[in-house]
């Protein structure tokens, strides 16, 4: 009979989607939702045991919001006046998540895991007015912790292995030192490949 051998470092290839938390991406980027994709390591510590990485990049093109202000003598303060959208906007972030994995065996094909940890993360966004005014932001550290839950289902006597995955990321806003929540959740499916051959007679 065979028997699963999950002793062996691996590496992956992802597709998705990425459902940002920033507030008001959708006023600019037209939804919350965008495709992204990436790739993963794992380097066992025991059969159900690994060293996690997953870096994902998250990209959407869409028409920025641009205000004039005026200043409110009464409240003596500047406020937001003549709201237009034009122009255009481009946003694109990074996920690198760093962590660990335990999977749980459901059967000789199926296994589910459970991934969390650290998430550093880069962002890049530029906005660009018909006028040609202009506002550039980026940042780049320590976002916070992720937390997910995947399905793999391995094939018999070869090395690949494909798997379908979920992962949220909760941003620490005191941290990143940015105004808004850069966190997100990240659904994908992939396909991976392990280094040895986990089966055995």
């Amino acid at each position: 009979s065979q028997t699963t051998n999950s002793n062996s470092a691996f590496v992956s290839l992802n597709g998705g989607g990425t459902f940002t938390a920033h507030e008001d991406f959708g006023k600019v980027y037209s939804s919350q939702f965008g495709i992204s994709y990436g790739a993963g390591l794992g380097f066992p510590l025991s059969s159900k045991l690994y060293i996690y990485g997953k870096a994902t990049y998250f990209a959407k093109s869409g028409v920025p919001i641009f205000y004039t202000l005026t200043y409110d003598t009464t409240l003596r303060t500047f406020v937001k006046s003549n709201e237009r959208k034009e122009g255009s906007a481009s946003y694109s972030q990074w996920f690198f998540n760093i962590g660990l994995q335990y999977n749980f065996s459901l059967s000789e094909e199926y296994r589910f895991a459970v991934t969390g940890g650290f998430t550093l993360t880069r962002i890049n966004e530029e906005q660009q007015s018909l006028s040609g005014s202009s506002s550039i932001l980026k940042g780049s550290g320590l976002l916070g912790y992720f937390g997910g839950v995947g399905l793999e289902k391995n094939f018999i006597d070869s090395p690949f292995s494909v798997f379908a995955e979920a992962q949220y990321n909760y941003s620490r806003r005191d941290i990143l030192n940015l105004l808004g929540n850069y966190g997100g959740t990240n659904i994908n499916l992939g396909i991976r490949y392990y280094f040895k051959d986990r089966r055995k007679q």
